[in-house]
């Protein structure tokens, strides 16, 4: 029962790349979100994610469901990220357990650097915003989005 045709195709290959897109980028958001509060994340994760989704793998490999795990964990990611007053401490519990949970599956996350240039850079961007100089708000966005940080 374990052999089975695999179903890959140019489709699947893009499927699966904009699923991992939905995962990456939360992280991504997390790094610099708590980099531009000077918050530094320890390594403490969510143990409960993390152990559900290590029992999704001892049970025969289910690996739909262990992703299913991945993606309600960067929901909590994401629902904690958009708080007025955002928790990092709790950022960082989703954020830790997600990455473990990639790590088991053989995902690098690369992790973006924030220097103060790049601080500078989206202080910059977000006070153009509100003084709706648009002009210089989108040359400070695209220059950010050329460093990867958008």
């Amino acid at each position: 029962h374990y052999r089975k045709e695999l179903n890959f195709s140019d489709e699947t290959i893009e499927t699966a790349r904009k699923e991992l897109d939905k995962v990456l980028t939360p992280l991504k958001q997390a790094y610099i979100k708590a980099a531009l509060a000077d918050y530094v994340m320890g390594d403490d994760y969510d143990k409960e994610s993390y152990r559900a989704f290590l029992d999704c793998l001892d049970d025969d490999m289910n690996t739909p469901n262990a992703y299913a795990v991945i993606f309600e964990t960067v929901k909590k990611l994401n629902q904690t990220l958009r708080q007025r007053e955002i928790d990092f401490a709790q950022v960082a519990l989703y954020r830790n357990a997600v990455e473990k949970m990639l790590n088991v599956l053989g995902i690098v996350v690369d992790k973006p650097v924030i220097g103060e240039t790049e601080k500078e850079l989206f202080a910059k961007w977000n006070q153009a915003k509100a003084d709706k100089d648009f002009d210089s708000a989108d040359k400070y966005r695209n220059e950010l989005a050329e460093k990867g940080l958008l």
